[in-house]
């Protein structure tokens, strides 16, 4: 990450933003950089990059299946739910 900090005092002077600024570039100069080697090294090893999208769709599909769990269970909530509180009403009556 860059050398920024948000709580800089705001009565600096000139100089003192110009060379904060510099550090900020610097910073980030240093994130471009890391992040263009790591492209390399994923760029350099097709297997580790298609092992990554396999990764990716099977993550996928494991949220979706979860997503549909969740939806069915809700609806079996709201059911037994439905149940219950007709039950309740008939021995209310």
């Amino acid at each position: 990450m860059s050398d920024f900090c948000e709580d800089t005092p705001k009565d600096l002077s000139i100089s003192e933003l110009a060379c904060h600024l510099k550090q900020i570039e610097k910073g980030l100069r240093r994130n471009l950089s890391h992040l263009h080697k790591q492209l390399s090294v994923l760029e350099s090893k097709p297997e580790l990059l298609s092992r990554l999208t396999i990764f990716k769709k099977d993550r996928e599909m494991q949220a979706s299946d979860l997503e549909s769990d969740v939806k069915r269970l809700r609806e079996d909530i709201k059911s037994i739910k439905e149940l219950l509180g007709m039950n309740l009403k008939k021995q209310n009556t």
